[in-house]
């Protein structure tokens, strides 16, 4: 199980940033830290002694290799910030975007990619420029928000196993 003052750790060498790569081994497993070069960008990544894996990358980053093909993700959007943990416990992802995109057209885009891609969807809860989606397929569940503030539109998803 992570230790809470581990991921404290990650999220305030995430926030503070670093120049380069640099591992930081702790008795509950090790926090590596990796730079892209670019301002604000930055991947942390906390493997516990038992192999279990969280990871955390922030604004500007790509989608995660191991994220659902099924699951679908607004084209164009930019990736604010990417998760994965893969642990005995959990195996999940979350994203956080940003779309230059409509609330109106989001929200079909999502609408219509779970759908095609065969998720069946539980729930949906809507208010003013804000909707959130629950979703299961298989053994997963997904669960994607969707809101408008500013002229800009966001989106939050996250997929995992149900319990």
């Amino acid at each position: 199980m992570f230790s809470h003052r581990i991921v404290v750790l990650c999220l305030a060498l995430l926030l503070a940033g670093c120049n380069r790569s640099k591992t930081v081994s702790t008795p509950d497993g090790k926090v590596t830290v990796e730079e892209s070069g670019k301002a604000g960008q930055s991947t942390v990544t906390f493997t516990g002694k038992n192999g279990e894996q969280m990871t955390i990358a922030s604004e500007g980053s790509k989608l995660p290799d191991d994220y659902p093909k099924d699951v679908p993700v607004a084209s164009g959007a930019k990736i604010v910030m990417a998760t994965s943990v893969n642990n005995a416990d959990n195996k999940g992802s979350s994203l956080v975007l940003e779309s230059a995109d409509s609330f109106d057209k989001t929200l079909a885009f999502y609408k219509k990619g779970l759908a095609d891609n065969g998720w069946k969807v539980d729930a949906t809860i809507s208010g003013e420029k804000m909707t959130m989606i629950t979703a299961a397929k298989d053994t997963r569940q997904l669960v994607v928000q969707i809101g408008e503030s500013d002229g800009k539109c966001s989106v939050t998803q996250s997929v995992g196993v149900k319990r």
